[in-house]
C-alpha cells in the first residue's frame, strides 16, 4: 500500500501535492522521500540482506535465518529467500548502486557470497537456484553457495538472529532520518507496510 514520492529540489509544491492527491484516491498510504540514492525502503532494506549474508558467512545456515526472521518478525519471506525471489543479480545491482552512490559506506557494501553467486550463474528463483535450488515446488539449500560458507557452525539462537537484523535496520533508519530523507513518521510508516516489518 506504500507509495514512496519522490521530492527534488526542483520538484514544484504543486505537482507534489497532486501527486499525494492521486496516490490516496488509489487508496495508498504516500510519504515524502528526498531524491537519494535507494530512496527510502530499498536503502533500509539493505540491512536485511547484508546482515543476513554476515550471519551466514559467520556460520549460521540460509534455513535457520530465514526461519527466524519469519518466525519473531512475522515477515512472509526471509532473506534469502527473498533475495531469490527478486533475483541475485538485480538485488545485488541495488546494493551496488546505494553503496556507490552514498560514497561507499562500509555497512552498505555488497557481501562477497552474494558476489560470488551471481558470478558463478546463481540468479534465484529464475535460473533454478540461488541461496536455495528450486525444483518441482520444493526448495533445499544449494550446495553451491553453501560451499561457500564455514564448515564450522555457529550456535544461535533465532531471537538472537532476529535481534541483528533488526538492530541493523533500526541504525539505517536512524541514519536516513538524521539526513533528512524522511520524517521518522514515514521511516516508521514504511517499515511497516513495504517491508511488513513490525
Amino acid at each position: 500500500r506504500l507509495v514512496e514520492l519522490i521530492r527534488s529540489e526542483t520538484t514544484q509544491e504543486e505537482f507534489f501535492k497532486n501527486a499525494w492527491g492521486f496516490a490516496l484516491q488509489l487508496t495508498r498510504v504516500p510519504i515524502s522521500v528526498k531524491d537519494t540514492p535507494g530512496f527510502l525502503v530499498n536503502r533500509v532494506l539493505r540491512s536485511y540482506y547484508l546482515v543476513a549474508q554476515q550471519l551466514a558467512r559467520e556460520g549460521t545456515s540460509f534455513l535457520k535465518i530465514d526461519g527466524a526472521v519469519k518466525r519473531h518478525g512475522s515477515v512472509p519471506m526471509g532473506p534469502f529467500e527473498l533475495m531469490d525471489f527478486i533475483g541475485l543479480d538485480v538485488n545485488l545491482a541495488i546494493t551496488r548502486g546505494i553503496y556507490e552512490g552514498l560514497g561507499k559506506p562500509k555497512r552498505l557494501a555488497p557481501q562477497p557470497l552474494q558476489v560470488a553467486l551471481v558470478q558463478s550463474g546463481c540468479r534465484g528463483c529464475k535460473s533454478g537456484k540461488g541461496f536455495y535450488i528450486y525444483s518441482d515446488d520444493k526448495r533445499q539449500e544449494n550446495p553451491e553457495a553453501v560451499s561457500l560458507l564455514p564448515k564450522k557452525r555457529k550456535a544461535m539462537s533465532p531471537k538472537e538472529i532476529w535481534g541483528k537484523i533488526m538492530q541493523a535496520i533500526c541504525l539505517e533508519a536512524e541514519i536516513v532520518v538524521e539526513e533528512g530523507v524522511s520524517s521518522a513518521q514515514d521511516v516508521d510508516m514504511a517499515v511497516r507496510l513495504a517491508m511488513n516489518f513490525p
